[in-house]
């Protein structure tokens, strides 16, 4: 082989060996686009879903809560603040990420003018009507032993492309261990818990449609 053959061959070789390491790096550079991507995608559409709840707990909030065990019902008001959000990566290939949504609630319930009695005091109302029929009669709302105020937390998971609200729990600020699920908030989201459903009645689930719009994703 001459000097020209020679060098034809080199150049041949450093020719692909840099063709090769710059195909490597756009291959590189895709898949970090396309991880970045990927993790962007489920940010952006849950700060989406926060933004609903947010402007729905801008104001007092009323809910209709139901025990399932005896039909008693009554009217519950929230009022929120400090809400928070967060989203997190998995291990789970089928829900690769999940969110949660936190805010301190303060609740008033409208049970103690309720037509159902124990030891002359009212505890709920015999129908979903008559709670809702009571739901803007604020000496009601008087309740001489307030709910403390609670941390909730609204968890969601990321799946086949779109958030899942998978329940909503609680925890006094002195009990930060101690979960529970909100059953309150709960029964306006059809969630059942404990004793509480969702709303039976046309009027009642017109009654908690707002709080299924806001924290049910579409």
């Amino acid at each position: 082989m001459n000097d020209e053959t020679r060098i034809g061959v080199n150049m041949r070789i450093v020719k692909g060996a840099v063709l090769g390491l710059a195909t490597f790096a756009l291959v590189q550079q895709g898949h970090a686009q396309s991880s970045q991507n990927t993790s962007t995608e489920p940010v952006a559409l849950f700060e989406v879903q926060v933004g609903r709840i947010e402007d729905f707990l801008k104001q007092p909030k009323l809910a209709l809560v139901v025990n399932g065990n005896n039909g008693q019902t009554f009217i519950a008001r929230f009022r929120a603040a400090d809400i928070k959000y967060d989203v997190r990566k998995t291990d789970s290939l089928v829900s690769p990420f999940s969110g949660f949504v936190t805010a301190t609630m303060r609740s008033e319930i409208n049970a103690q003018c309720g037509n159902v009695r124990y030891g002359g005091t009212g505890i709920g109302w015999s129908s979903e009507n008559l709670a809702i029929e009571n739901a803007k009669n604020e000496p009601c709302f008087s309740d001489p032993f307030p709910r403390p105020p609670i941390l909730a937390r609204f968890s969601y998971s990321f799946q086949r492309g779109k958030w899942v609200f998978k329940g909503a729990t609680y925890h006094y600020f002195d009990e930060p261990l101690n979960e529970k699920p909100e059953t309150y908030i709960g029964s306006a989201l059809d969630e059942s818990a404990d004793t509480y459903v969702g709303a039976r009645s046309v009027q009642g689930r017109e009654f908690n449609g707002g709080w299924r719009t806001a924290f049910l994703p579409e």
